[in-house]
């Protein structure tokens, strides 16, 4: 019994270990963040953004190339391209700089940037 006990709290252990790290390699992740009196969340849309928090302090823009399933067989080809904008809101040294995810117009997520 001792040795069944031993085993399950080592998997317990490895399993607890494994999602820990997993946890830490993870961006860290908002739904919101607030500008003056209004709150960004990421189901507004870009022009709703805009007007409650203004230009962003960067902008990166990226064009990436968009795969799909080839019918004709085995493997993947390209189907297209995504924009795909990170706005950055800088909101000074005592508050964390907010990155705002755009694709192809859509604003897609929010996250604190690390």
């Amino acid at each position: 019994m001792a040795i069944s006990s031993g085993i399950q709290r080592g998997r317990l252990l490895a399993i607890a270990g494994t999602l820990t790290a997993a946890l830490a390699a993870m961006p860290a992740a908002a739904d919101s963040f607030r500008c003056g009196q209004r709150l960004a969340t990421d189901d507004m849309t870009v022009e709703e953004l805009l007007d409650a928090c203004g230009e962003p302090t960067r902008k990166t823009v990226e064009v990436v190339d968009v795969y799909g399933p080839n019918v004709h067989g085995a493997g993947n080809i390209k189907r297209g391209t995504s924009r795909v904008e990170k706005w950055i809101y800088d909101f000074g040294p005592q508050s964390f700089d907010m990155v705002v995810t755009i694709v192809d117009g859509e604003l897609k997520g929010i996250e604190r940037a690390e």
